[in-house]
């Protein structure tokens, strides 16, 4: 008779299987429920990260594409930011909190945050026109050196141009414009009007730059004012400028006055602004007698703003015989 349990039959190892298989499925089963039990809430979590993040883009975009966002909903935009994961180093929440520091007229910090990815050889053409619009925001109020003042306005004229080729948009070449003007570039400028009057006719931006040069009292009084409201708080120097000089122009110069220095305060940067200030000064210093402590403030008021136009124009530049000659007044 065969003894079947005498170790090494071929039985015993058939017995051993059956009784480990429902012991490895067993094992399978607690990996699987251990690896459920941690993998899962993190995928959920994950999952509900994105929800936030994708909520929040939508909100903030919704916001900044307002006229004139409100300041109290732009910090509650800038909380709701900072609380997502990756809002110091994600590239879309750092150019939304950049456009929300723009809104906030706090256009160097919008270039502390997104500077370097705008300026990328990389960067995207909606991150050049989120560069293009700091760097000019940068440049209204900047009054450093004038190497740095150019090079803001280089990579606002140069990332609007090259944004406008693809997007086609009034306010990039507007914003292409007034780089150009206030780099003394009136060939450039030039191009960018035609531009403006060809594809964009009858736009606010097209109108502010077709009475730019050739402003006249009783006929542009209406559409300055007109620009004004269609601009709403959003003045561009240049339009801020035109308003000024209208002011100059109604003879109600303490008005002037007041104007042109809460431009200056607001535009520092902008040549235009400097020269409407120096007009309405030369017009106080007139009005004073020749040797006047008045009229010797007026006249050290009046050569600081020429003094700044001829130290930054070039040589080129046709209204600097007009500067000198104010200058030579005493």
């Amino acid at each position: 008779m065969t003894n079947t349990t005498t170790p090494g039959q071929p039985g015993i190892p058939r017995n051993r299987a059956a009784l480990t298989r429902p012991r490895l499925l067993l094992l399978l089963t607690l990996l699987v429920g251990v690896a459920a039990f941690y993998v899962l809430p993190w995928a959920l979590n994950r999952a509900s990260r994105s929800e936030a993040r994708d909520r929040a883009v939508e909100d903030v975009t919704k916001i900044l594409a307002e006229p004139s966002p409100d300041p109290d909903r732009l910090g509650d935009c800038m909380t709701q930011l900072l609380m997502l994961e990756g809002a110091s180093s994600d590239p879309l929440l750092l150019q939304l909190r950049a456009e929300i520091e723009v809104a906030r007229d706090r256009p160097d910090e919008a270039y502390r945050l997104f500077g370097a990815i705008g300026e990328s050889p990389t960067a995207q053409v909606e991150q050049r026109e989120v560069l293009a619009r700091i760097q000019l925001a940068r440049q209204d109020s900047f009054n450093g050196a004038d190497a740095a003042s150019r090079e803001m306005l280089r990579q606002a004229l140069d990332s609007s141009e090259a944004v406008y080729a693809q997007s086609g948009a009034v306010a990039d070449v507007f914003r292409a414009w007034q780089a150009s003007r206030r780099l003394w570039d009136r060939e450039r400028a030039k191009a960018f009007a035609e531009e403006l009057a060809a594809q964009h006719p009858g736009s606010r931006e097209h109108r502010l730059v077709a009475i730019y040069d050739t402003l006249d009292q009783s006929r542009d009084a209406v559409a300055v004012e007109d620009l004004l409201i269609d601009f709403g708080e959003s003045v561009p120097a240049e339009l801020a400028a035109l308003r000024t000089a209208m002011l100059f122009f109604s003879k109600d110069l303490p008005a002037a006055l007041a104007q042109a220095r809460d431009d200056l305060n607001r535009f520092a940067g902008v040549g235009r602004v400097r020269f409407v200030l120096a007009a309405v000064l030369q017009a106080h210093v007139l009005s004073f007698p020749e040797g006047s402590l008045d009229r010797a403030g007026y006249v050290e008021q009046r050569d600081a703003q020429l003094d700044w136009l001829l130290e930054r124009s070039p040589q080129s530049e046709p209204q600097r015989r007009q500067w000198t000659a104010m200058r030579a007044v005493r």
